[in-house]
């Protein structure tokens, strides 16, 4: 047998040190979970060198199928959980274990009540790591494409207040949140994105096939068209040849996009441009500032210190030079600023957004006016998405009129100069 050293904590909340002997890492977690203890660390005791910690690493497993693990891989990466499925995890685990159920039992049934497969997979790895004695915050931080950093430190502080019920409650609430939004921006889009492929299409049609054929017949006839005419069929003629390497070269293009912006450097400079335009950077800013301060406010709440939960809600940002500020803004916080001061200085929030915050941190209630902050700016960006589909619908429709029309009137015009003159 093995010694292993080991930090875990007591139910009154305080760390207990100690060592404690066994085959292997795994057994002594076992061990130490069958006396009552909440395991932190465990670590192999050598002789011959320094400690070396042992704490899980999180690495997926290769051969996950060996107890009906099905991780999917995809040519980018493993493929990344759907936001629905995250939030519909979340509430049933709040529910089981706010039933005063085990929590190995609690991802038990909630795995077999999952309908992906994937899913199921890892909600079973998780529960692994939990039976072999790791924190359920460590077993979910193997499974970053699930489980962000702001979801795992939430978990994570939870476990350590002994409160993981109520605070799992606030996560359910919070990515239910999440996916409202963004169901309500994917239902937005649906008519102008279906209403620009289709016209795309049917335009596309009728340069391509409808049009040579009905052109053909006044070059035939060796008629002087007239330039809108010629503009056509010199449109139509080169779509026709070049028009599958035109879709090729904007598909490669695209493609070439994505994988320059995977460089930091590149990726910044663009995100920083599209801030610079009109209505898409205001919509931008407003979205994200939201995001960061509800992700704040349940993390101030959940007890995860200010300048920790400062540094993962500006994580979960997506735009780099958002998140730049905002980091920034924790950095000015720790040199001993105030919150109003740091958010000021970023100039990213709203002037009700930083009076809230200035309030909740004169009142001490800083979480609860952060999420007031946060469903204000919500539904402020919710009103200005809408406005700007209603401007853009009636602006995409006229265009593509405007198009059909001059495809008509190209037609028309030899047809009404070849009736006047034979009339």
């Amino acid at each position: 047998m093995a010694n292993f050293r080991y930090v875990a904590r007591l139910s009154n909340g305080k760390d207990q040190k100690g060592q404690i002997e066994a085959d292997t890492e795994k057994q002594a977690r076992v061990k130490l979970k069958e006396q009552g203890l909440f395991v932190i660390t465990v670590s192999q005791v050598d002789s011959l060198s320094l400690p070396q910690s042992k704490t899980m690493t999180p690495v997926e497993p290769k051969h996950a199928h060996a107890k009906g693990f099905n991780f999917k891989l995809t040519l980018f990466g493993p493929k990344k959980v759907k936001s629905k499925a995250i939030a519909l995890f979340t509430r049933q685990l709040a529910t089981m274990v706010s039933s005063a159920l085990p929590l190995e039992e609690s991802l038990k049934a909630v795995g077999e009540q999952s309908e992906s497969a994937y899913v199921v997979s890892i909600i079973y790895s998780v529960r692994e790591k939990v039976l072999e004695g790791h924190t359920l915050s460590n077993a979910m931080k193997a499974h970053p494409y699930m489980f962000d950093s702001m979801y795992c430190a939430m978990v994570e502080a939870a476990e350590a207040s002994g409160h993981l019920a109520p605070i799992l409650m606030r996560l359910a609430d919070y990515t239910e949140q999440k996916q409202k939004m963004q169901m309500q921006l994917t239902q937005a889009l649906v008519y102008p994105t279906m209403l620009t492929l289709v016209a795309c299409t049917v335009i596309m049609m009728l340069l391509t096939f409808v049009v040579p054929k009905v052109v053909e017949q006044f070059v035939y006839m060796k008629q002087t068209l007239p330039l809108s005419t010629r503009i056509l069929i010199g449109i139509s003629d080169f779509l026709s040849v070049f028009g599958l390497y035109l879709l090729l070269g904007l598909l490669l293009s695209l493609l070439g996009i994505k994988k320059s912006l995977s460089v930091d450097s590149r990726r910044a400079k663009y995100d920083r441009f599209i801030l610079t335009l009109p209505i898409v950077g205001q919509l931008i800013r407003d979205a994200n500032s939201a995001r960061y301060a509800r992700t704040l406010s349940i993390l101030q709440a959940s007890g995860v210190p200010l300048i920790e939960a400062m540094h993962i809600s500006a994580n979960v940002i997506t735009n780099q030079e958002i998140k730049a500020k905002f980091q920034s803004a924790a950095n000015f916080v720790r040199e001993g600023g105030t919150i109003y001061q740091a958010f000021s200085q970023t100039k990213l929030l709203s002037p009700m957004m930083l009076y809230m915050i200035a309030s909740g941190e004169k009142s001490g209630e800083l979480d609860t006016l952060l999420a007031k902050a946060a469903q204000t700016q919500d539904d402020a960006l919710s009103a200005k998405i809408t406005f700007a589909l209603s401007v853009f619908e009636p602006m995409l429709i006229l265009t593509m009129a405007g198009v059909v029309l001059f495809i008509v009137l190209a037609i028309m015009q030899p047809i009404i100069a070849l009736n006047t003159m034979f009339g």
